[in-house]
């Protein structure tokens, strides 16, 4: 009779390293897909994640510098493309006139809600998981991103 060997449980730290690398491969991973979906829209993927996020909220462009975490000078160059192909457009903000916001324009809000239905269906990194296992996962990153909400790193 073979015995197997005992299941070793990882230490607290080797766990929180696990799974922050597991978390990292499936950003890297859709990333890389969104940027692929991106390309068929002839956009870049911050371009494509700049107009989705448009979609629910008009950021000032220092918020949207903040959310996509780079230089105020890179959302400027980023607006100035978009707003050439007339799909985003600068308005003053009207409680304070020196904030600009940043709007989807009506070919801008059409483009996004096309691009909402492409990135969102079945990304490849779960497509495989049952249903119960997706709701099971999405569960369990909702409750540990508000276990983190406000924590300073």
């Amino acid at each position: 009779m073979t015995r197997s060997a005992p299941q070793v449980e990882p230490s607290p730290t080797d766990l929180s390293e696990a799974i922050a690398h597991a978390v990292y491969e499936l950003v890297h991973q859709w990333d890389a897909f969104d940027e692929e979906r991106a390309q068929q829209f002839g956009l870049s993927g911050a371009q494509a994640a700049v107009l989705m996020n448009l979609l629910h909220e008009e950021p000032s462009m220092r918020e949207l510098a903040d959310w996509l975490e780079c230089d105020a000078s890179n959302i400027t160059g980023l607006i100035t493309r978009l707003e050439r192909r007339e799909l985003v457009q600068r308005v003053a903000d009207p409680d304070d006139a020196r904030v600009h916001r940043v709007q989807l324009t009506a070919a801008g809000q059409r483009l996004a809600r096309r691009m909402r239905s492409r990135f969102f269906q079945g990304s490849p990194s779960v497509a495989g998981l049952s249903y119960g296992d997706q709701r099971a996962l999405l569960t369990l990153l909702q409750r540990a991103v508000d276990s983190g909400a406000g924590q300073e790193a």
